[in-house]
């Protein structure tokens, strides 16, 4: 957490966006007679996961765009605004305040799933139960559904559970994802929609037996 209260450069912004994501996972299911960040740090920290978020895109997009041989003057200058508005945003004193608050709440809390609402993981289990009834085919119910993957994971790795089977499905939904912003960026075309399809299908392949993998932790 100390990190964060620095610039982020290229190099630290996806770390940084990923530690806010985690916090923002466990502490959803941390109950509630534990003493955890208050409900303004956390709407702090979301408006500065959405200034990394930002940066972090447009960061994967750059490179997407060099690797497809695409131009990318216009997403670099778009990058160089972002960045700008997100050092802004870090140096103000609110949000100095906010990381300061989060890194005191977040130290004090020793996770364990004993810490977790009660019974432990039910709520999560629930929602993942939901998902396996479902069949998961527009873009949105993709997008929705790889939130959902990222949050168990991370509330998994957090209390010591295992997680691994769940990567691999996270980052073909995250390429997916990552094509699609792509797309919206510098207009879509006909290499860009193979890749985000590839990695779809590739996804589906492994949906049914993340969330049975899921389930049996989460019980």
């Amino acid at each position: 957490m100390n990190q964060l209260g620095e610039f982020p450069g290229h190099n630290k912004i996806h770390s940084l966006r990923i530690t806010i994501r985690r916090i923002q996972s466990v502490v959803t299911f941390v109950r509630s007679d534990v003493h955890k960040p208050s409900k303004k740090t956390l709407n702090n920290l979301k408006v500065l996961g959405k200034h990394l978020g930002r940066c972090r895109e447009l960061d994967v997009a750059i490179s997407d765009a060099k690797n497809l041989k695409l131009n990318d003057h216009a997403l670099k200058r778009t990058r160089s605004k972002y960045g700008k508005r997100l050092a802004r945003y870090l140096h103000q004193k609110r949000t100095k305040q906010t990381l300061k608050k989060l890194s005191k709440s977040v130290n004090g809390i020793k996770l364990d799933e004993h810490l977790l609402s009660s019974p432990p993981l039910s709520h999560l289990h629930k929602q993942l139960t939901n998902w396996r009834r479902t069949s998961i085919q527009s873009k949105s119910q993709i997008h929705i559904f790889r939130t959902m993957i990222k949050k168990t994971r991370y509330v998994l790795e957090a209390v010591g559970k295992p997680a691994a089977p769940l990567k691999k499905l996270q980052t073909h939904l995250g390429r997916a994802h990552d094509m699609e912003v792509l797309a919206k960026l510098v207009g879509s075309n006909t290499k860009i929609s193979q890749i985000e399809q590839n990695h779809i299908r590739q996804a589906k392949k492994l949906i049914s037996r993340s969330i049975r993998f899921a389930l049996k932790q989460t019980l």
